[in-house]
């Protein structure tokens, strides 16, 4: 298994573990308030359109081509920086969770820094 699998198969093994603290969080009773009830309603729809976006760019990093694959890479890793983002802005996530990617690697979901 080369290094763009063992990639592709920890992003989905990650992508599966928040999904599980989506429903978990989606499980929990609702609050009394009703205030209350419709931020929660806002966040679920948050979580599950930034899931929604990074299974999309998990998907399309499986099809890219050689030349287009760190490109696609990118895209999947900023992707899974805003859910966790919103993860952990619900209380559904754990801070600064660590994920590693790549052999010896380990990537923190911070905000995507642009390179110069």
């Amino acid at each position: 298994m080369g290094i763009r699998e063992s990639y592709q198969e920890k992003a989905e093994a990650q992508l599966s573990e928040w999904q599980s603290w989506i429903d978990q969080y989606k499980s929990e009773p609702a609050a009394p308030h009703a205030n209350q009830r419709i931020n929660r309603q806002q966040m679920m729809e948050r979580m599950d359109d930034c899931h929604r976006l990074a299974r999309i760019r998990l998907k399309e990093l499986r099809s890219s081509q050689d030349e287009h694959w760190d490109f696609a890479k990118q895209a999947v890793e900023r992707a899974m920086i805003d859910l966790k983002r919103v993860l952990d802005e619900s209380g559904a996530g754990q801070a600064a969770h660590f994920l590693e990617l790549q052999a010896g690697r380990a990537y923190v979901y911070e905000p995507f820094q642009r390179r110069e």
